[in-house]
């Protein structure tokens, strides 16, 4: 074999590589697939006006926080209609507020308290964006999680911090 046979046979074996490379990468990106992460703050307790119903003078005060983890917008589409329901095992005495970060993205409604479960109208996670719900408990939650109905979204519980 001649010096120009070896190098035309080593660059085409570059060639097919990148290629390869390339084609891998691609295929992998496409299979990359929406992941919204969600997570609970340490709960605190705090005291209250008393309940006339109840008497519960006291309440765990902590917030509900869900963070857009992929590298694209997870739409509001991908819920099927069907609200985000964070279950909380402890019977939720009040949803205090939301707030976004970045604040001038989108943020959804004061979710609905249904017992011990909450309920978020979906809506559109930008890139990066997190949602945090404050929300009050008769008791510290137990087994809390979140549930969606969204075959293209991984939910990914994230550690407390």
């Amino acid at each position: 074999m001649s010096g120009w046979t070896v190098a035309i046979a080593a660059s085409s074996l570059v060639v097919v590589a990148v290629g390869t490379f390339f084609a891998v990468r691609a295929h992998l990106r496409s299979l990359a697939r929406l992941r919204l992460g969600y997570g609970f703050t340490e709960p605190v307790v705090i005291g209250m006006k008393p309940d006339p119903a109840t008497g519960v003078d006291e309440a765990n005060e902590f917030e509900v926080v869900l963070r857009n983890l992929s590298r694209d917008v997870i739409k509001a589409d991908e819920f099927s209609g069907r609200p985000i329901v964070v279950r909380l095992g402890a019977r939720v005495l009040e949803v205090s507020g939301v707030t976004s970060r970045p604040k001038e993205r989108v943020r959804p409604k004061v979710p609905v308290a249904d017992g011990t479960k909450i309920l978020i109208d979906p809506f559109a996670f930008c890139l990066g964006q997190e949602v945090r719900i404050r929300v009050k408990t008769a008791e510290p939650p137990r087994d809390a999680r979140v549930e969606a109905d969204a075959p293209a979204v991984v939910l990914h519980h994230m550690r407390r911090r």
